[in-house]
């Protein structure tokens, strides 16, 4: 039986999502929206280019829950996007009201799925999905780092005109403005990037990784849609496919970094059960104090969230 795969929210990240997810046949899909006539036209679309590229997947639209019952994954995309200037921080009430009641219905409908957010500010969307499904800490996960990292290989690879399949990089904290990307653990075939790249050109990919998203809603006005959908799409098949690999998502910390109580991104083995095992890297002084530093900012903007639901 093929897997069931819901995405909430029918906008231009949830359509990607859906995309990526027929393209790649991880299942049937579930595409929901308030507005059914988006989410039906948009899962047209994308049925309608199954013959073209050659994927076999159902894709249906819809604006009734109920169609998402028994879904082995839910991806929650619904909410407003960032506009241009605006910051995750003033986006929090707005989406902390959307995503707490949608999450308590899905959680009803679909007891034994895994949950990924996507929706900003995503750490205290994520934390508040915990809350609102009661599921276990390792169904929940935020879609971040998988998308962070990937933007830092990506100007890595630029800047040293290399293939960009030869690059690793590891970002760690909020999705947002206090990432920390970690330039020691990130290499070119293997070769650490400190070998390879002077100090002020990291530090200037550092920047340039953590004001990604807003370069890109500055130039799009809206969020990044192509590499969000993907991004979902790779955390979602390490799951169905129970690959056990370690990627960068937002979870939930109980003491690990000496962190307690809050979502933010780390290194996680995730397979069928989704977090596996949270990884803990040995950071150095300096990383741990900006991770930490990355968790008042996202504890912060979670205490919010908590009060608006």
């Amino acid at each position: 039986m093929r897997a069931k795969i819901s995405v909430i929210g029918a906008g231009n990240v949830g359509k990607e999502v859906a995309l990526w997810c027929a393209l790649k046949e991880l299942g049937d899909i579930v595409l929901w929206n308030r507005t059914a006539e988006t989410a039906i036209g948009n899962a047209l679309d994308i049925m309608e280019t199954g013959p073209i590229v050659g994927f076999d997947a159902k894709v249906i639209g819809t604006g009734d829950l109920n169609e998402t019952k028994k879904s082995d994954i839910i991806v929650l995309t619904a909410g407003m996007p960032r506009k241009p200037g605006q910051t995750r921080e003033q986006l929090v009430e707005t989406n902390s009201a959307i995503v707490y009641p949608l999450i308590k219905k899905l959680a009803k409908l679909s007891p034994k799925s895994i949950i990924i957010i996507i929706t900003n500010p995503l750490d205290a969307m994520a934390y508040l999905a915990y809350k609102a499904s009661k599921f276990s800490r390792n169904k929940i996960i935020g879609m971040a780092g998988v998308l962070d990292s990937s933007r830092f290989s990506a100007f890595v690879s630029k800047e040293l005109k290399v293939s960009i399949k030869d690059t690793e990089s590891l970002t760690l904290g909020s999705h947002g403005e206090e990432m920390v990307p970690l330039p020691r653990f990130s290499t070119v075939n293997s070769i650490p990037l400190s070998d390879l790249l002077k100090k002020d050109k990291i530090k200037a990919i550092v920047e340039h990784t953590k004001k990604a998203g807003e370069e890109i809603i500055r130039l799009l006005g809206t969020n990044a849609s192509i590499s969000t959908g993907a991004a979902a799409s790779r955390l979602i098949e390490t799951i169905l496919h129970d690959e056990r690999e370690i990627l960068p998502c937002s979870v939930y910390l109980d003491g690990e970094y000496g962190i307690h109580d809050l979502f933010i991104g780390v290194p996680v083995i995730l397979g069928a059960s989704g977090v596996e095992k949270i990884v803990e890297l040995k950071l150095n002084d300096s990383e741990l104090k900006d991770l930490h530093r990355a968790a008042e900012s996202i504890r912060k903007i979670t205490a919010i969230a908590k009060k608006a639901v």
